[in-house]
């Protein structure tokens, strides 16, 4: 089950201090193990490396409360920002009673409020799921919020907090479309709150219509391939899926006006929908291509035709007009020879790289850089003369 800390009266998650609350936990259940804490230890918050130079562990943070939240059975939350403001009464108590049916109390942390060593996470409702559990147990007298009833009265913060309007607001909470509706737009404001000065994106509710993996080049034999797939939102039954290039030559032209195509290999990829995804009802499916291109002619952009087969004009996906453009195609990684090759003895990997070169190039320099890494030094580099 998703754990978060509460959400009252600290200001956003964007500054990802979460991580630090992370970090002290665990140096804390490595001594209590008698274990040495080391920082890569810590590093485990990213086991999946999702954090990059263009994705922040802010954002990781954030969008995992968003889906925690859907996954729960809560409402989707779009990204939309939001100026910085303080919360009143009502919504302190609100934000309170969201956030706290996916949070708990961590008994290595705070033992004089969860007592029972054997407890690891003491949680504030009966049920895994995001819903008004919290709510109704506390007005039925059955909560076993332990802010609430715990053994110690100045502990009991969820208490004094729930019941400072006179239970007015949690009142108001019984309702589960009521609860849903101003949790999500309370949890929105929060996530979305940011220093002056920085800007968010417009909000992100759904998937994109097509979406279009890296072209890979390879040469052998003479020949030159290209390999992509088109992925399509909500696909109708039986497509037609065409990709379509233009090459470099010119006038005289070695394609048609029209471009050169081929369909879809036939291969068709049922893609999983994550958490939001699902709750939209959304299903995707991924084409693959794989282009014979000439070698001398090569190619310069391509985009794909899509015909339903139900009498509707084609769908073209160019891009906006532009074409999906090969910016160079001069050097380039050799997937077709590339391989990445493990040593399961010695417990090691190592990624082999071949690097085509067309035309009458003379030498060529070589740069390799981790995409995952936020180092900006290179892993390796070469000359060729």
């Amino acid at each position: 089950m998703p754990l978060f800390l509460p959400f009252v009266n600290y200001s956003p998650l964007r500054d990802s201090s979460i991580y630090h609350e992370f970090v002290l936990a665990l140096f804390k259940i490595l001594q209590k193990l008698e274990a040495t804490p080391r920082d890569e230890d810590a590093c485990d918050f990213n086991v999946n490396r999702i954090v990059s130079p263009f994705f922040g562990m802010a954002d990781t943070i954030a969008l995992g409360a968003v889906l925690a939240v859907c996954g729960c059975g809560g409402p989707f939350i779009p990204f939309k920002s939001f100026r910085r403001q303080g919360l009143n009464e009502t919504e302190m108590i609100t934000l309170v009673a969201c956030g706290h049916p996916l949070s708990g109390v961590r008994q290595t942390d705070f033992p004089l409020i969860v007592t029972n060593t054997s407890t690891d996470v003491d949680t504030f409702d009966t049920t895994p799921a995001f819903d008004n559990t919290i709510v109704s147990q506390y007005l039925q007298n059955t909560t076993e919020d332990v802010l609430v009833v715990g053994p110690h009265v100045t502990t009991r913060s969820d208490f004094r907090i729930f019941s400072s309007d006179g239970n007015v607001t949690m009142q108001s909470l019984l309702s589960s479309d009521t609860f849903n509706s101003t949790c999500g737009g309370l949890i929105q404001r929060l996530i979305n709150t940011v220093p002056n000065g920085v800007n968010l994106t417009d909000p992100i509710t759904e998937p994109f219509d097509y979406l279009i993996s890296d072209p890979y080049l390879a040469y052998q034999n003479g020949s030159f391939f290209m390999t992509t797939t088109l992925r399509v939102l909500n696909p109708s039954a039986n497509p037609t899926m065409t990709m379509l290039w233009a090459d470099r030559q010119g006038n005289p032209s070695f394609c048609p006006s029209t471009g050169c195509s081929v369909q879809s290999s036939g291969i068709v990829e049922r893609v999983f929908m994550g958490i939001i995804g699902q709750t939209q009802g959304l299903t995707a499916e991924r084409y693959s291509f794989n282009a014979t291109i000439n070698a001398t002619s090569s190619i310069s952009q391509f985009w794909f035709e899509i015909d339903n087969n139900d009498g509707s004009e084609p769908i073209i996906v160019d891009n906006g007009g532009s074409g999906f453009v090969i910016a160079q195609d001069t050097v380039f990684v050799d997937v077709g020879r590339s391989k990445l090759l493990i040593d399961l003895s010695a417990g090691t990997q190592m990624l082999k790289i071949v690097v085509a070169v067309r035309g009458d190039t003379e030498s060529v320099s070589l740069t390799g850089f981790d995409p995952l890494s936020t180092s900006p030094a290179p892993i390796c580099s070469y000359d060729y003369i």
